[in-house]
């Protein structure tokens, strides 16, 4: 909700700026779809990421992300046996930095057809790093996983690639 707070205040002070009244209620529509297009966005990258992790669609979203959260989870702990919560944790919100940075549109270089942007994308975000780098920046709960999470989200940015190359127009529920 922060997200469409801010963008309607920008909105707002332009509307103003312009010499229009805010009193009509049309900056508030803005920011509201302002905010249903980025949980759009968010629906789709998840949609997208389970799909390309091989997660039907006839699966909740709420086990999805629960498989999600154990295969990441292993893939950082490293290991077969009993997983540690905290692993889980990690994954999940990792799994949950990757959505909002899809939303963001701070991912489309991935999922670009190759050469099709791909360079322009990165220098117009300023991005040099991998998107494991990226999807692991500032993700608490990582200590002695940090190699492995960067090679793992590189690893989904690649699936993601492949699926969305393969599959480009799958954007329906």
């Amino acid at each position: 909700m922060v997200v469409g707070i801010d963008a309607a205040r920008t909105i707002s002070k332009a509307w103003q700026d312009c010499g229009n009244s805010v009193g009509d209620g049309s900056v508030r529509r803005m920011a509201e779809e302002t905010t249903s297009e980025q949980q759009s966005l968010k629906e789709r990258w998840f949609r997208q990421l389970r799909r390309s992790m091989g997660i039907a669609d006839i699966v909740t979203d709420s086990n999805a992300r629960l498989a999600l959260r154990e295969e990441i989870g292993r893939k950082l702990y490293g290991g077969e046996g009993q997983l540690d919560r905290t692993y889980q944790e990690a994954a999940g919100k990792l799994i949950e930095r990757l959505v909002d940075l899809g939303a963001e549109g701070r991912l489309d270089d991935v999922v670009v057809p190759p050469g099709w942007m791909q360079k322009g994308i990165r220098a117009d975000q300023g991005v040099n790093e991998s998107v494991g780098e990226r999807v692991t920046t500032g993700v608490t709960g990582l200590e002695g996983a940090g190699d492995r999470a960067v090679a793992t989200f590189d690893d989904i940015a690649a699936r993601l690639a492949k699926f969305t190359r393969e599959h480009p127009f799958q954007y329906g529920p």
